[in-house]
C-alpha cells in the first residue's frame, strides 16, 4: 500500500507560529488536520490557507484526548504529529523515504531539537516518537507532556531524520505554559502520586521556575527509582540534579554525584561536561580542565541520551580556555578559545576572553592582525563584537577599522569616528539618515561640537529637549554647549535630574579617552570636551566631584590590574 501521511495538530491561539511550522511540512504530507481547543486570535484564518480539514474540540485539560481527537480524524496509513511551534527540516531524509528504508516499521523514533538561544546554537537533542502507523494501539496517554506509549524498545526505530525543531516563544508564553503543565501534572499526581515521569516533568518544570530546591527533591525520586530500561529519563534526571546542586552552591555534593553518574553512564558526554562547571565554580580548575577534556574526547553521546550541543565542542571548550587562563596556561588557554569560536562562530563569549589574553603579550595591532588572520573580522557578529572591545580599550582608530569593514555607514563606525578624532565623517553619516528620524541621538550633536558648529549642536539639543525621557541627556548637552561659549545658563540641574546628568556627562568624559591620537588637531578638540565635561561636573552640578573622583579611582585601581597581570604574565607566552 502507498504510503498517505497525515499531519495531525492540536492548536489554540498559534497565531504567531502555526505558518511557519505549516510552511515547512505541507509538501511532506498528503493531509493536514487541525484541530482548535478554542483560540480567539486569527490561528484558524491561517490555518484555512493551508487546509479545510478544521475541526473543534472542547478543552477539558487533557492533551492526550485532544491529540487523539486528531488522530481519529486523520485518514491516511501514516501519522505525523507536531505541535504548531514546530518546523520541520527533511533536508537529509524524508519521511517517505524513511517508509521505504524501514518497510515493516510501525513507529519511528524521530530528533526533537529545543532552541534554547537563536545565536548561540546550543540546542537540546532528544529522540520522541511522533511518526507512526495509524493504528488503534497508536493513541496518545497523558494529561500533559502526553506519550504514546510501546511495550518493546525494538518496537520504534530510532531516525536521525528527518528533524524536529521546537522554537522559542516569548518569556510570558513559555511561563503561562509551565503554569498550565504545572496544574496539569499536579492533577496528575494526585491521581497517580508514584509515577515518576509526572515527578521527573515537574521536576523540570519547577526548575526553570528556580524552585531548585523542590526540583532536586523530585529528580531524587526519579533517579532512584527508574531502572536503566528508561536511561533515556533516568540519565537527564541525573544531569538535572547536578544542575539544581551547583545552582544551591552544594558543589561538594554535586562532585560526588558526578562522580556516580558518570561511571554508570560514560558514554553520556554532557555529565563530563557537568562536572567540569561544578569544578570550575569551587575553583578547582586543574580538575575541571580533566572534565572538560573527557567531554570532548567522549564526543557526541549515544542517541539515547538527551543532549545539548556544545557540551562535546565549543561549550567545552571555552570552559576549558577560562580554567587554562586562570591556571596562567596562557598558550592553552588561547588554543582552545580559538577552537571554540572555529567550531561555532555565533558563540560570541570566547572572543571577549581571547581579546583580554592577547591583548596582554601582543601589541595592539598585532592584535587586530592576530584576529583578521583567524577570519573573526570576516563574521559580522564577531566583527562587531571586536570593534567594541577595541573601543572600550581605548583603540577607536581600530574600532573604526572594524566596524567600516562590513558596515562603512552605521550607528556604531560613526560613533567610532566620533572619538577617533574623525567627527566630519559622522557628522556625514547622520546628515544622510533618513528624513523619518525622530530625535537626533547624543553622538550626533557631540559630532557637531567638535566640529565647532555650536549653533546647529543647541538646535539638536532642544529637539532632544521635547520628549521627557531625552531630557537630562539634552540638560547635559546644552549646558556642554553653554561651558563651550562661556555663558552661565544651566547653573544646576534640578536635584531629581542630577543622577542622571552625572551619568550622561561621565559617559561622554570616558569615550574622549578611547583614542591613541597624539598631538594632533583631532586629540586637542577631545581634550577640550573632556575639559568642559570636568567643568561641568565640578561647576555645574551638587556632587559631580565625588563622582569625578570616584571614576578616576576606578580608572587608577583597573590599570593597576592591568600592570599587574603584565608583569605576572609569563615570559613565554608566544604564540
Amino acid at each position: 500500500m502507498d504510503a498517505i501521511i497525515s499531519l495531525a495538530m492540536i492548536v489554540r491561539n498559534e497565531e504567531a507560529y502555526i505558518a511557519r511550522c505549516l510552511e515547512s511540512v505541507r509538501h511532506l504530507v498528503n493531509e493536514i488536520i487541525i484541530v482548535d481547543t478554542g483560540s480567539t486570535d486569527n490561528t484558524l484564518a491561517v490555518a484555512r490557507r493551508y487546509t479545510s480539514k478544521i475541526y473543534s474540540f472542547p478543552w477539558q485539560n487533557d492533551f492526550g484526548k485532544a491529540r487523539n481527537f486528531a488522530l481519529d480524524k486523520c485518514t491516511g496509513n501514516w501519522i505525523l504529529s507536531l505541535d504548531a511551534d514546530e518546523t520541520v527540516d527533511a533536508s537529509q531524509g524524508t519521511f517517505r523515504a524513511l517508509i521505504e528504508n524501514h518497510p515493516e516499521s510501525k513507529a519511528f523514533l524521530l530528533p526533537l531539537y529545543y532552541q534554547s538561544n537563536k545565536t548561540v546554537q546550543d540546542d537540546e537533542r532528544c529522540f520522541v516518537l511522533r511518526f507512526f502507523r495509524n493504528l488503534p494501539e497508536h493513541r496518545f496517554v497523558g494529561k500533559v507532556h502526553e506519550q504514546i506509549p510501546f511495550k518493546k524498545l525494538d518496537e520504534a526505530v530510532l531516525s536521525p531524520t528527518p528533524k524536529l525543531r521546537h522554537h522559542q516563544v516569548s518569556r510570558k508564553e513559555r511561563n503561562r505554559r509551565r503554569h498550565r503543565n504545572l496544574m496539569l501534572l499536579e492533577t496528575s499526581l494526585r491521581q497517580e502520586p508514584d509515577n515518576l515521569i509526572y515527578q521527573y516533568y515537574s521536576a523540570l518544570e519547577w526548575q526553570a521556575f528556580g524552585r531548585y530546591i523542590k526540583s532536586l527533591a523530585m529528580l531524587k525520586n526519579v533517579y532512584t527509582g527508574l531502572s536503566d530500561t528508561q536511561a533515556t529519563f533516568r540519565s537527564h534526571a541525573a544531569r538535572q540534579m547536578l544542575i539544581c546542586l551547583r545552582t544551591l552552591g552544594r558543589n561538594r555534593e554535586a562532585a560526588t554525584l558526578c562522580e556516580e553518574v558518570s561511571a554508570r553512564y560514560p558514554t553520556y558526554t554532557d555529565l563530563y561536561f557537568e562536572g567540569g562547571l561544578v569544578s570550575e565554580q569551587m575553583g578547582k580548575f586543574e580538575i575541571a580542565c580533566h572534565w572538560f577534556e573527557r567531554a570532548l574526547a567522549s564526543g557526541l553521546p549515544p542517541d539515547i541520551f538527551i543532549h545539548t550541543a556544545g557540551t562535546n565542542g565549543f561549550l567545552s571548550y571555552y570552559h576549558l580556555g577560562y580554567c587554562q587562563e586562570r591556571l596562567g596556561n596562557w598558550n592553552t588557554a588561547i588554543s582552545a578559545y580559538q577552537q571554540a569560536l572555529s567550531e561555532n562562530p555565533a558563540y560570541i563569549a570566547p572572543l571577549y576572553h581571547l581579546f583580554h589574553a592577547l591583548s596582554r603579550k601582543l601589541p595592539i595591532t598585532k592584535v587586530l592582525d592576530h584576529f583578521q588572520a583567524a577570519g573573526c573580522l570576516q563574521q559580522p557578529q564577531q566583527n562587531e563584537t571586536l570593534a567594541n572591545l577595541f573601543f572600550v580599550a581605548g583603540y577607536a582608530e581600530i574600532a573604526v577599522k572594524c566596524a567600516c569593514l562590513h558596515q562603512t555607514h552605521s550607528p556604531p563606525a560613526a560613533l567610532f569616528r566620533i572619538y577617533a578624532g574623525q567627527p566630519e565623517q559622522a557628522r556625514s553619516y547622520y546628515k544622510n539618515l533618513s528624513s523619518e528620524k525622530c530625535l537626533p541621538s547624543v553622538a550626533e550633536i557631540i559630532a557637531c561640537i567638535l566640529c565647532g558648529d555650536l549653533t546647529e549642536a543647541k538646535h539638536l539639543a532642544l529637539d532632544l529637549w521635547k520628549k521627557s525621557d531625552t531630557r537630562n541627556a539634552a540638560w547635559t548637552l546644552l549646558s556642554l554647549i553653554a561651558l563651550y561659549k562661556n555663558e552661565h545658563k544651566y547653573i544646576c540641574p534640578e536635584q531629581t535630574r542630577e543622577p542622571e546628568v552625572i551619568t550622561a556627562t561621565l559617559g561622554i568624559l570616558d569615550k574622549c579617552f578611547r583614542h591613541s591620537l597624539a598631538g594632533q588637531k583631532q586629540a586637542a578638540a577631545l581634550t577640550e570636551l573632556a575639559y568642559h565635561c570636568i567643568r561641568l561636573l565640578k561647576e555645574r552640578t551638587r556632587t559631580g566631584i565625588f563622582a569625578l573622583a570616584m571614576y578616576f579611582q576606578e580608572k587608577e585601581e583597573a590599570w593597576a590590574k592591568v600592570l599587574k597581570d603584565m608583569t605576572l604574565a609569563s615570559p613565554g607566552m608566544a604564540l
